[in-house]
């Protein structure tokens, strides 16, 4: 996964926007033709961050699998709407921790 809107406009930790372009493989099952199919799929997904711990995507994407013993080939275009939950927003726990050594190395020399 690229993220698009970083490597053109720079990080930007309040920005509420970003695109994600990503490439990776596909495989799936089909149980009534009992046969495995593998492929690759490309997809852009568009992202709003709501708050620090929650944003929400839509992503259009194209499938398309190598072909088969039959040489059939197939392509599919599917779209994926979804909501990303983050437990830990930020470096918060590493914050804390350079304050800590901060905090002790402070009253280290004060003696």
């Amino acid at each position: 996964m690229l993220n698009l809107s970083n490597l053109l406009l720079g990080y930007d930790p309040e920005d509420r926007f970003s695109t994600n372009l990503y490439v990776g493989s596909q495989g799936s099952y089909q149980s009534g033709l009992k046969k495995w199919r593998f492929g690759g799929l490309a997809g852009v997904q568009f992202g709003y961050r709501l708050n620090s711990h929650m944003s929400t995507y839509f992503a259009p994407e194209l499938v398309s699998y190598l072909p088969d013993k039959n040489g059939d080939h197939s392509s599919r275009v599917s779209y994926k709407v979804g909501l990303t939950y983050r437990f830990n927003s930020g470096n918060s726990q590493l914050e804390k921790l350079r304050w800590f050594i901060d905090w002790c190395a402070s009253k280290l020399q004060t003696k």
